[in-house]
């Protein structure tokens, strides 16, 4: 999505050659209203997704000056929303520890200062050394280094709290961004249902396409995908949509019935029934549209060794699998033949007795 400088301000209500601060300020005021996190409804959540990455877009291009053909991925989003937040608390932190936004220790507590009596005298290691502190008893010694030693440890743990606190933040932000992929995927997964149910097969394909730009793991976008491209007669590509969602759930029974559609529209019959005779095993359940399903791979396998149409459908309706089908037409030819055979002995015989026509 292309963005210049001048459109970035503007998305950011801010006027051209505004600073990084307010830029900043303008960014986390806008973010936080239009995060997709706070709407519900699937118009809504499109909307604020919409806004929410345009902001993204003309913050980065303002202060990490991206090049403008570059796009920005829902995870990237999240990450940038993260990290000038959690700046934000850093350097508030920083702040409330004694310490400059550079990392500099105030003055006050510069040099390792330590506080030695009541009075909030302060010494530092040179000067315990010192022949003017030569009064300063081993005690008062030993309790400067002990609240040295707890200072440290102090710092030390809160160190390691803030660093726990980012782990933890960025775990919530991860599922925060599950969570909304998830919801976008939903939104444009009804769309696509929407668009199929109308017949517009090839714009139902788009909304499917789109939806697994946020969720790949959805074995159901692929099989719906699977039945728009076998409407249109992709079956190729309706083949691939159909393996993913096996793959993704190697129990779904859908995704093998949409397999068999695929393989039929490809005239791989075998592999077709294969397919359906899965979903049978799956389910264990009577369907009239996976009995025709079964019904019609079967007859054409038949129709394929060069058996009639009508033979096959006959053989098939009293049968039911191929190969009970084609022994007993098999059988039946036998038979014919025989029968024949038998036929034209007969007639031969007559024939030998006829009266002399002469």
């Amino acid at each position: 999505m292309a963005i210049s400088t001048e459109k970035a301000y503007e998305i950011l209500n801010l006027p051209l050659g505004a600073s990084k601060d307010a830029i900043e300020q303008s960014y986390k005021k806008l973010a936080v209203k239009w995060h997709p996190e706070k709407y519900t409804t699937s118009k809504n959540i499109q909307d604020a997704f919409k806004k929410f990455k345009s902001i993204n877009l003309a913050f980065r291009k303002l202060i990490h000056n991206e090049r403008n053909d570059k796009d920005i991925t829902l995870q990237e989003m999240f990450e940038q929303y993260r990290q000038v937040f959690q700046n934000e608390s850093v350097k508030k932190n920083k702040l409330i520890n004694g310490q400059s936004q550079n990392g500099e220790i105030k003055p006050l507590i510069k040099n390792t200062l330590l506080e030695l009596n009541n009075n909030n005298d302060f010494i530092n290691n040179k000067n315990l050394n010192s022949q003017n502190n030569t009064n300063i008893s081993h005690k008062q010694i030993d309790q400067i280094n002990k609240n040295h030693r707890v200072k440290v440890n102090d710092k030390n743990n809160n160190e390691e709290n803030h660093e726990n606190h980012i782990h933890l933040a960025r775990r919530e932000d991860q599922f925060e961004q599950t969570l909304l992929a998830k919801k976008m995927a939903q939104s444009l997964a009804l769309k696509g249902n929407d668009l199929a149910k109308q017949g517009e097969f090839k714009k139902a394909v788009e909304k499917f396409t789109e939806a697994m730009k946020f969720d790949i793991n959805d074995q159901r976008l692929y099989g719906n995908r699977s039945y728009c491209f076998d409407k249109i007669g992709h079956y190729q590509e309706a083949l691939n949509d159909a393996n993913k969602a096996i793959a993704i759930e190697p129990l779904w029974a859908k995704g093998y019935f949409r397999k068999g559609r695929a393989l039929y529209g490809l005239k791989y019959y075998k592999e077709a029934e294969e397919a359906y005779v899965t979903v049978l095993n799956i389910e264990n359940i009577d369907d009239p549209e996976l009995e025709e399903e079964l019904f019609k791979v079967r007859s054409l396998q038949l129709q394929e060794m060069g058996f009639s149409k009508t033979q096959s459908e006959g053989a098939i309706r009293s049968y039911v699998t191929v190969q009970a089908a084609l022994e007993a037409i098999l059988a039946c030819c036998d038979t014919d033949k025989c029968e024949l055979n038998i036929l034209e002995k007969k007639l031969k015989i007559n024939f030998e007795f006829l009266p002399d026509c002469n």
